[in-house]
């Protein structure tokens, strides 16, 4: 029972609470849901514009058009992996790097494309932790 107490009240909150604090993994989460297509718990990750980006996502993913357009981006990503962390105050920019499958098929020829990409997320510490608040796609 004693065990039970220690898990219930002093480990699981460290734990919850933790995965907050450091920014790399606020990122690394929040596009791990994404990349599952739960969407409605990267809004816990996420703040102002980015915020509203997401919930903007959940509405068109509702259309079934658009849905099969988001699906198909998704299943293009092959990798992602977390760069450079920098930080100024309450501010926080995280790097990181993403490798597409962009091939297509045109008159019965396949076009082999990856495209690699890197994505810069803004975070701001909130009291609750790091939230995403803006992201840059640099081409």
């Amino acid at each position: 029972m004693r065990n039970l107490v220690l898990v219930l009240f002093v480990i699981f909150p460290l734990v919850s609470y933790g995965s907050y604090e450091d920014p790399s993994n606020v990122v690394s989460y929040a596009i791990n849901l994404f990349l599952k297509k739960d969407f409605s718990n990267v809004l816990k990750y996420t703040e102002l514009s980015e915020k509203k980006r997401v919930l903007t996502l959940l509405e068109e993913y509702v259309d079934v058009e658009k849905k099969k357009v988001i699906d198909e981006e998704i299943k293009n990503v092959k990798s992602f992996s977390v760069g450079e962390v920098y930080y100024e105050n309450e501010f926080c920019v995280v790097s990181t790097h993403w490798v597409i499958d962009t091939s297509y098929i045109s008159k019965n020829v396949v076009h082999k494309a990856i495209v690699k990409r890197k994505i810069l997320y803004l975070l701001k510490k909130f009291e609750n932790g790091w939230k995403i608040i803006s992201k840059k796609v640099e081409v």
